[in-house]
């Protein structure tokens, strides 16, 4: 039988170096496209999220890690955070025998609905054995996926059937800047749909202002308007953070929309990367947009991680 108990305080500087590594590797590494051996730009991004998370190398208030035993014997450990009532996060967790990771999904469950959690949500990696398992244990609600294209240096682009990336003019910046805040509030909100509209509506402002403090000038940022025979068909946004870049937003115009416009702007995108020489393009996208995901699919962009979701209901 499966028990939670405190983690060891002597153990803990020893299990923030495995977080760091698991990070790295699992979240980071494939979107950065670096070697395992040399990877500056996925450990400063850990780096940086785990200052926040983990201050002097444990967990920070409304966290909880949690030692997982099997039958007195330790097996592994799980992660857990409450940003507000009624949510918990699963924050990461490991077991030396993934094959138990249904059980201890189901006593973390049991746990969290008697302490009046309604949600759990959590970030499983496809390659990790006892996130795997943890996601084969019953159904969970998708909300959305980040996938990368790994990019080969010098690889021919492909046929882009005649679009043109240009630079967005200050005027068309500031109309897309604003239809953009705006619609991923939107977007956000059908993806949570249990959460309060104005607090989604305000977590997305807040993200888009943290990303983009200068506007366009911001660096590391490209925005382009893709044309089509000299008119507008689609507008893409990419971060770029050599030797990577990320896909912010890509939308196709209404009228360009059932033409093939979104899969040749998305090569388009990656060949502009392969001629900056960037060795992978990034993207995240919501469960409910389907047919982007299918476009993903085709186009050969790998799964990094799922953002899930499990409705416990409300407490009697």
């Amino acid at each position: 039988m499966l028990s939670l108990s405190r983690f060891p305080d002597a153990d803990l500087p020893r299990w923030a170096e495995v977080v760091r590594e698991r990070r790295t590797r699992l979240r980071e590494l494939p979107l950065t496209g670096e070697p395992e051996l040399f990877a500056p730009v996925a450990e400063a991004r850990v780096k940086a999220s785990l200052e926040r998370m983990l201050p002097v190398d444990r967990p920070a208030e409304q966290q909880a890690l949690h030692l997982v035993s099997d039958d007195g014997f330790p097996i592994g450990w799980v992660w857990l955070g409450r940003p507000e009532r009624g949510r918990l996060v699963v924050l990461d967790t490991s077991l030396v025998t993934p094959e138990r990771a249904g059980d201890l999904r189901a006593l973390v469950e049991e746990t969290a609905a008697r302490d009046g959690v309604r949600e759990v949500e959590l970030l499983l990696s496809p390659d990790d054995a006892t996130h795997a398992a943890w996601k084969a244990a019953g159904p969970l609600d998708l909300v959305a996926q980040r996938r990368v294209l790994p990019l080969l240096p010098g690889a021919p682009g492909p046929e882009t059937s005649g679009l043109e990336l240009r630079a967005m003019t200050p005027e068309s910046f500031a109309r897309f800047i604003e239809r953009s805040g705006r619609e991923y509030a939107q977007t956000r909100q059908q993806a949570e749909p249990h959460r309060d509209a104005d607090q989604v509506a305000r977590e997305a402002a807040e993200q888009l202002q943290g990303l983009l403090p200068l506007g366009s000038a911001t660096p590391g940022q490209a925005f382009f308007d893709v044309l089509r025979d000299g008119a507008l068909a689609a507008v893409l946004w990419l971060g770029v953070e050599p030797p990577a870049a990320f896909v912010y937003e890509v939308r196709v115009e209404e009228d360009a929309r059932g033409a093939g416009v979104g899969r040749a702007t998305m090569q388009a995108a990656a060949a502009w990367c392969t001629g900056q020489g960037l060795s992978a393009l990034g993207l995240n996208v919501f469960a409910s947009n389907t047919p982007a995901r299918r476009l993903y699919e085709s186009l050969g962009y790998q799964l990094v991680d799922e953002a899930c979701t499990v409705s416990l209901g409300r407490p009697d």
